[in-house]
């Protein structure tokens, strides 16, 4: 059995434990620039979402501690609904795939603008520092054990609450 196929297997498996006999669909929700991937599992009452972080490349400790901090100093962070951190597996709260640059508008840009920029002085102010540490121990330890890889870049999109800069073209990335 291919890895792929074993991984999709223990990701259902994951999400039967979480969920029971309730029926659930899942669809690929987004990939970041790491080895972790998302699902968006679809329910009748709503959507969750499935984060795929496999434990040989990713640490997930590291993420549910700035999510923590994040929420500590008053901003919002999915929350952890199930979570299995020796299989790289996390079924977390699904903030939608409404995008900021959608909403954003003459009319809507310096309200959209306000609050992202409130948001950062609060991460730079009230959020505690130990947790934008471990992100940072995270990603040296993973830039230490990946040699770099080529990637296409898309242009970024802005989701509620979180930024990024971009454009077309190809970089070269450190996993």
């Amino acid at each position: 059995m291919s890895d792929a196929r074993s991984r999709e297997r223990e990701r259902l498996a994951f999400l039967r434990r979480c969920l029971g006999s309730r029926h659930f669909a899942v669809r690929s929700a987004s990939a970041d620039a790491s080895f972790r991937r998302y699902f968006r599992v679809l329910l009748a009452e709503g959507s969750l979402i499935l984060m795929d972080a496999p434990p040989e490349r990713e640490d997930c400790r590291p993420w549910l501690e700035v999510a923590a901090r994040l929420r500590a100093a008053g901003l919002r962070a999915p929350a952890v609904h199930e979570a299995d951190l020796e299989a790289g597996l996390l079924l977390i709260e699904d903030f939608g795939d409404t995008l900021y640059l959608d909403r954003l508008r003459p009319d809507t840009a310096e309200a959209l603008y306000g609050e992202a920029l409130e948001a950062l002085a609060v991460m730079q102010t009230r959020a505690d520092e130990r947790g934008a540490a471990a992100l940072r121990r995270g990603a040296v330890a993973r830039r230490a054990r990946s040699p770099p890889r080529v990637v296409p870049r898309a242009p970024s999109r802005l989701r509620a609450g979180r930024g990024g800069a971009g454009g077309a073209g190809v970089e070269l990335r450190q996993p």
